[in-house]
């Protein structure tokens, strides 16, 4: 993985309801790469899932639109009653990843006792 993935990441796990194409303009890819970037990330293992319900507040509003428009005999909910983490991001260290913008010319800074 490298920067841009960092970067996708980052932005999934802000607001994944983005579109593709903005995705890829914050990372300054074209579309189709990004989708592709975002596949390998799921295939690979990285993107396990995508959360949608933000807070209680949030889940409340959805669960009164859903039952307004879809009749049903019975809902259960469990939510935990402590708050042990309150979000869902997983922190992404930059270090953790290549930048593929520094060019690698194999030139470990030794310049063989040429000055």
């Amino acid at each position: 993985m490298d920067e841009i993935d960092r970067l996708l990441l980052e932005i999934l796990q802000e607001n994944a309801t983005l579109s593709i194409a903005q995705m890829a303009e914050r990372v300054g890819l074209s579309p189709t790469p990004c989708w592709k970037r975002i596949q390998k990330l799921e295939g690979g293992g990285v993107i396990t899932r995508r959360v949608a319900v933000a807070d209680m507040a949030e889940y409340d509003a959805f669960y009164k639109r859903l039952i307004a428009i879809a009749p049903m005999k019975n809902v259960t909910s469990r939510f935990a009653m402590e708050r042990m983490k309150h979000t869902t991001a997983y922190p992404l260290h930059p270090r953790a990843f290549r930048d593929r913008r520094v060019i690698d010319n194999g030139d470990n800074g030794d310049n063989g006792g040429e000055e």
